[in-house]
């Protein structure tokens, strides 16, 4: 049965955070129609993580032509995952100073042509505020003390899901624990850079994501990993060092993504000086 949304603080919060998410959508409450999957039911029944891998490879094998080696969907997959569950919490902390609920029956998500989770569903309409938040008096909220609460408010929901995640998700290769765990903290890194930048101040979401990760709750890693240099024509850029590799290195062109632990400075440095405006690549 499809969820009735009401009017409420969440609500217009993600209402106005989908606005500026060119590449998907955020809601709160499930949409009158198929293809959704809601994170209890699909770590219930693990199953669910095969049929979604496959459907991963399938796109991943569509377009680049080539047979997929098997611990590329895994990796994509995992970090797919932590996007569900941080990604919508992390950007809503940088633009509003609110996290909402991100436990595993809090959340759902519709995966797109090439099997990303393109659309997230909040199905709590509850979440956590400052105390000078407008809604701070709305029965939905729970008012914490300061940013730093705030941020390991987040942190925590994020910790609790993940972990039942990495319980129960199997794949077909080996992925160490750091890697495992490195996935959700950079997720939680990316967020806030990445909503700045939609926000047109990618400076804001850099700072956003230094609060959200001054402390760490291990085994997510502590402090933010965005960092500003040079390229070859001594232009200022944006990037970040990763935690993981989502292993795309072994598609045609061969190429580790810019922001791979795999690349090196010197590289990064060379390749961020033929963008046209110096600007970064995730």
């Amino acid at each position: 049965m499809t969820e009735v949304v009401t009017a409420t603080p969440l609500a217009d919060t993600l209402a106005r955070l989908d606005a500026t998410m060119s590449w998907g959508s955020c809601r709160v409450g499930l949409p009158d129609e198929t293809g959704w999957w809601r994170c209890d039911q699909l770590l219930d029944d693990p199953a669910g993580f095969d049929t979604w891998r496959d459907a991963i490879a399938v796109g991943l094998a569509r377009h680049h032509g080539v047979e997929v080696p098997v611990i590329v969907p895994s990796a994509y997959q995992l970090l797919y995952y932590a996007d569900v569950v941080a990604w919508v919490a992390a950007a809503v902390f940088h633009r509003e100073r609110r996290v909402p609920n991100c436990a595993p029956d809090a959340l759902a998500f519709a995966v797109d042509d090439d099997a990303y989770p393109a659309r997230v569903a909040q199905l709590d309409p509850r979440f956590a505020c400052l105390p000078d938040d407008p809604a701070a008096d709305h029965p939905d909220a729970t008012v914490l003390p300061d940013e730093a609460a705030l941020a390991l408010h987040l942190q925590a929901a994020v910790r609790s899901h993940a972990q039942r995640f990495l319980e129960v998700w199997v794949p077909p290769v080996r992925l160490g624990r750091r890697t495992r765990w490195g996935a959700f903290s950079d997720a939680l890194d990316s967020a806030p850079w990445a909503a700045g930048m939609g926000d047109g101040d990618e400076e804001a979401g850099v700072r956003s994501a230094r609060v959200l990760l001054a402390q760490g709750l291990a085994p997510l890693v502590p402090g933010s990993r965005i960092y500003q240099g040079r390229d070859d024509r001594g232009r200022p850029f944006w990037s970040r060092y990763r935690h993981t590799c989502c292993f795309a290195y072994r598609l045609p062109p061969g190429e580790a993504c810019f922001s791979c632990p795999r690349t090196s400075d010197a590289e990064r440095s060379a390749r961020a000086a033929t963008w046209p405006d110096g600007g970064p690549e995730a």
